[in-house]
Order: C-alpha cells, then sequence, then structure tokens
C-alpha cells in the first residue's frame, strides 16, 4: 500500500492520477506565468486558434498564451520518444484541453 501525506492509505492509480493532476496545473500555470512575465496576452482573439500549423512556424512566438497551447502544448504527444511518454502527454493533454476550453468559456462571457 502507498501512503499520501495524511497517512491514509491509497492505491498507485490513485497517487498516480493525482500527479498527473499536479503536472498538469504546473504547465497551465507555468504557461500563463511566463506570458505574464514576457508581456504576451493571455488571449488575441482576433488570431485563429489553428492559425499555424506549428510552433516552429512562429519561430517561439505564440500571438497569447492560450495560442501557445494549441501550437505546442496540445502536441506534446506527437513528439514523445516512447509509449510511455506519448500515454502520460496524452492524459496531460486531455486535461489541458478542459482547462483552455473552460478559459475560452469564461473569456466569451458564456460561463
Amino acid at each position: 500500500m502507498e501512503h499520501n501525506f495524511f497517512g491514509k492509505n491509497l492505491n498507485k492509480g490513485v497517487i498516480h492520477v493525482r500527479k498527473i493532476y499536479k503536472d498538469n496545473k504546473t504547465i497551465c500555470h507555468r504557461t500563463f506565468s511566463y506570458g505574464g512575465a514576457n508581456n504576451i496576452l493571455m488571449y488575441k482573439e482576433e488570431i485563429p486558434l489553428n492559425s499555424h500549423e506549428s510552433y516552429f512556424e512562429t519561430k517561439g512566438h505564440s500571438p497569447s498564451t492560450i495560442h501557445h497551447f494549441y501550437e505546442k502544448l496540445f502536441r506534446l504527444a506527437d513528439n514523445m520518444n516512447t509509449k510511455t511518454a506519448k500515454e502520460q502527454a496524452i492524459v496531460r493533454t486531455e486535461f489541458m484541453k478542459k482547462f483552455v476550453n473552460e478559459f475560452l468559456e469564461e473569456w466569451e462571457g458564456l460561463k
């Protein structure tokens, strides 16, 4: 049995899911922190979200933080070298997509 910080018994699956969730939150937070620190807009709605084939076409400069998710972060699984890394990237990408969809709904006043 595994133990969390509170001493409760948890199985490895639950601990694994918690680690994935924590990693995903960190990716999202770091992305927005970087954007803010570098004066990158959170979202530039006049530019279509899939306006570039890849992050490399932008020469590393996405028009907004949300665009960075579409141009680079959502494509991480495509760039993984191992099956395990690809599987983890797919799970993380689904979390990020939910986060970005929630952000866009709030941005557009739908929530």
